[in-house]
C-alpha cells in the first residue's frame, strides 16, 4: 500500500533576526542564524520569521537553524508536517508512520442507492475530503448484490465490481457536491457495498487501496 506524502515549502525572508554560536556533535564551533525565515505547508504559514518552536514540554527551541546555505527544521516538527511520528531508539531517530494511519483512505463516501423510472439502480453519494489537502482525483469501486445479498455479475466484466470517479474533481473543502452514478449495467442490485480504491491531490501524491 502506498502512502501518502507531503511536500512541504520554506519561504524566505530577507531579514536576518538573530545570531548564534551552535556546537555541532564533533565540538566544531559553528556561527548560524535563528528563526530567520517563514515556514510555510503548501502556501499557508505554519511559522512567522523569529518565532521558536514549543516541545510538548513547554520549552521553546529554535524553529529554524540556517547554517551555510541551507536550512534546517526539527525532527519531530518535520514528521508532525509528514503526519508521521518520531520514535529515538539505540542512538537512532526514526520518522515511521502512526499507527494504524496507512489503513484509512484519506476520504470517506456517503450514499445512498436509488433507483430509475425503469429500475436501473442509481448511486448518488457523497464524498467527504478528510485528508485536509486539496483533491485532483479518486476512483471509487461499488460491489453490487441482490436482495438475497448474491453478486450481481456484469456480463462485459464477468465481475459484481464497478468502478468510477473523477478526473478533475477539484475538491478544496472539506466535503465535495453530491454526485451520481448509474448502475446500468448491474440491474437487479438491491444492495452494495462502497469502497475507496485511490485518491490523487493537486500537488502530485496519491493514496492507493
Amino acid at each position: 500500500m502506498k502512502k501518502i506524502v507531503k511536500g512541504f515549502v520554506v519561504s524566505v525572508a530577507v531579514m536576518l533576526l538573530l545570531f548564534t554560536t551552535v556546537y555541532a556533535s564533533n565540538s566544531q564551533k559553528i556561527d548560524a542564524i535563528l528563526n530567520s525565515i517563514n515556514i510555510a505547508v503548501n502556501g499557508e504559514q505554519i511559522a512567522k520569521s523569529g518565532e521558536s518552536y514549543t516541545l510538548s514540554n513547554g520549552t521553546k527551541v529554535p524553529y529554524s537553524i540556517s547554517y551555510a546555505g541551507t536550512t534546517y527544521l526539527p525532527m519531530r516538527k518535520v514528521a508532525e508536517l509528514l503526519n508521521k511520528d518520531v520514535a529515538y531508539a539505540n542512538g537512532t531517530a526514526d520518522i515511521k508512520d502512526k499507527a494504524g494511519a496507512e489503513l484509512l483512505p484519506p476520504i470517506s463516501v456517503s450514499s445512498d442507492l436509488a433507483y430509475s423510472v425503469d429500475g436501473t439502480p442509481e448511486l448518488d453519494y457523497t464524498i467527504n475530503n478528510l485528508s485536509g489537502q486539496d483533491i485532483k482525483a479518486y476512483t471509487l469501486g461499488v460491489y453490487c448484490y441482490d436482495k438475497d445479498f448474491a453478486p450481481v455479475i456484469n456480463k462485459s466484466s464477468k465481475n459484481n465490481i464497478g468502478v468510477f470517479g473523477e478526473e478533475d474533481a477539484s475538491i478544496h473543502g472539506s466535503v465535495s457536491d453530491e454526485m451520481c452514478i448509474t448502475l446500468d449495467e448491474f440491474k437487479g442490485t438491491a444492495s452494495y457495498e462502497l469502497v475507496v480504491i485511490d485518491v490523487t491531490f493537486t500537488d502530485g501524491s496519491k493514496w492507493e487501496q
